[in-house]
This record gives structure tokens, sequence and C-alpha cells, in this order.
């Protein structure tokens, strides 16, 4: 799905290859939308341009999942249709990438020939695939084209920037995994279409854990064979090894921490935990790949940390005023996208 910081990491030839047919009508495009304390203004067509190049993308990436109601339909679990996340998300874009043109400098950050020979080429690409009347309704012509790969430009090179600034330096305790393998047989109630709640049978709990006492017996060597006997999953699980608590995670904290006392490919006891019995086998101490992988994903994490407290902090210097009313009048519904096929 969009999101402005996906937005900002495609800045390719693919950015504009918009072969797609257009169709559709919209406000002024020289009008006001937002307006800057600096002075500066943003118009609704360059606006409605960015609007209809990611509403393109999801009538063809998504429309054929989510049916003709796409656009009014609460995608994200929000309590909004998925029309005006996507409008709120627009203005949110062009809001912060007009904010990172304002602050390239900082970084010593600017556009090469080459850079902007491919911005034109690029803009010329998406004229020619497009009907004049298709880029009628769009408001624009080459204009909106060069800005939005301009900015889109500008965003990459910035934030490529910002996230040389974040520590990436993370220990081993940070990151090195163990990776274990377990089955639950769960204790757990079951809930009514009703809402109402009923808690499994003493019987039946006892018949979960001789069951996790078959499979605890079989050994390591028939784990798997055993569970598959039992009709039990087997589910593969990693954690940082020098981790004390394990707050939010799928598996109970008492689960994880007696699987610390386990030698590689050895089988626990069962183990009782808040929802189920378990019986979990230690497949790595230290698993390198899922160790690259936290690593893969603090890193991750640091750099999307810093840009945001650069960008938020950015952003908070400026006063940005939406024309809401000339806002309400983009519409994501009507507009039709025929896609080409690529030559």
């Amino acid at each position: 799905m969009f999101s402005k910081k996906k937005a900002a990491a495609g800045v390719t030839a693919a950015a504009l290859a918009l072969t797609f047919m257009m169709t559709g009508c919209g406000a002024n495009p020289k009008a006001a939308l937002i307006k800057i304390d600096t002075g500066d203004t943003i118009e609704y067509g360059y606006a409605n341009f960015v609007a209809k190049y990611y509403q393109a993308q999801y009538d063809i990436n998504y429309k054929s999942y989510y049916g003709s109601e796409m656009w009014n339909t609460d995608v994200q679990q929000n309590g909004t249709n998925l029309e005006q996340n996507v409008k709120d998300q627009v203005i949110s874009q062009i809001e912060e990438q007009w904010v990172i043109r304002q602050h390239a400098s900082d970084y010593s950050v600017t556009l090469s020939d080459d850079d902007n020979a491919k911005i034109e080429e690029y803009s010329q690409q998406f004229l020619d695939a497009n009907t004049e009347n298709g880029l009628s309704k769009l408001g624009g012509s080459k204009e909106y084209a060069v800005e939005f790969l301009t900015n889109m430009a500008y965003a990459i090179k910035v934030q490529n920037e910002i996230y040389k600034e974040a520590n990436t330096n993370f220990t081993a305790a940070e990151t090195e995994q163990s990776t274990i393998s377990y089955v639950k047989f769960s204790t757990e109630g079951t809930t009514g279409s009703d809402g109402t709640e009923t808690p499994m049978s003493d019987e039946d709990k006892a018949a979960a854990k001789k069951n996790a006492e078959d499979l605890a017996a079989a050994g390591a060597a028939n784990y798997e064979t055993k569970a598959a006997e039992l009709s039990a999953d087997v589910k593969s699980f990693s954690y940082t090894k020098a981790d004390t608590t394990f707050e939010g995670m799928i598996l109970p904290e008492n689960v994880i921490n007696e699987s610390k006392n386990l030698k590689e490919g050895e089988i626990s006891k069962v183990i009782e935990g808040s929802d189920g019995y378990y019986v979990v086998r230690m497949d790595k101490l230290l698993d390198e790949e899922a160790t690259e992988n936290k690593k893969s994903v603090l890193i991750s994490s640091a750099k999307s940390t810093r840009y945001n407290e650069v960008v938020e902090g950015w952003k908070g210097s400026y006063t940005f005023t939406l024309d809401e009313k000339l806002w309400e009048k983009e519409s994501l519904q009507d507009v039709s996208f025929t896609q080409k096929s690529a030559k």
C-alpha cells in the first residue's frame, strides 16, 4: 500500500511509468491548494496529478481484489475509507517533499545533469503514453510530471544522507538470535458468534496435557513425526538470546526462558504456559540467518527513526494551510485507467 516512506523509495525509471489512459475531471489546476507561511503555494493541479498517479497504482494492483467499492472501503481498518486515506497521505507527502526541497542544501544535495536528463526523458515518456484528453483531466502537462519526478529525486537523495546519521552499530547482545521449534496444545476456550466465551473443560485440558507429554516422551528425533500423529503444528520462532523479558511476544515468557536451558537439538519437557502446554526443541543456539535478519530490522528502524526526527523537525518550522473545500473536490473514483502492455 502507498505510504510516504514507500513513495520516497522508488525514484527510478518506473516512477512515472504511467502507461495507462486517463479520463476524468477536476477543479482549476492553477488554484492554490496549500498555502505556506513563507508565501509559497502548491497548486491544486500538482496535488491532483500526484493523487491520480497513486490512484492508478491502487486501481491496477488492488481493485481486482477489493472490487468496485475499494475506494469506499476501510481497507486500512482505521475508521476512514481508502479514498480519504490516500488523499491525506498525498497531502502529507507533498508537504514533506516541499520541506525537503527547502533543506536539501543542508546536506549539499543537488541534482546532476544526468538526473535532470532522466527526469526529462521519463516525463516525455509519460506524455507520449497518455491521451491528450487524459492529460488535460490531470490538470497538467509535462510541468507536473517534471515537478513530481524532481521532488521524488530530491527526497531519495536527502533521505539517503539522513540515513547516514543513524546509529546502526548494534551489539551482539542486541542482535544474536536463537531459533526454536515449538508445539502448543491449547487450553484456551472458545468464543461464540455472540461474543460469549466458553472455557475449555477439565477433561479437554487433561487431554491436551497428555498429548504434550506423549510428544515430549517421543524425543527430539521423532519430534515432527509424533506431532503429525497428534495433529499438532510444529512452528518456528526466533528470539534475541540476551533478552530477559519478552513483552508482546507470541510465546509466553516462561516458555522462552525455559527453552534457553536446552542444548542445541534438545527437546524440552512439557512447559505449562498461560494458554496451553508447550513442547520446545532448540534448533539453533546461534541462528546466523535470523541474526542477520534482526540486524536488518534494527538498522531499518534506526534509519526511519532518524529520518522522521529530522523531517518532522523541519516541518514544525512551517505552517501549511490546506484549502479543504477545494481538496474535497478531488475524487479518486471519477477517473478510469486502462493499463497498456509494456513494449
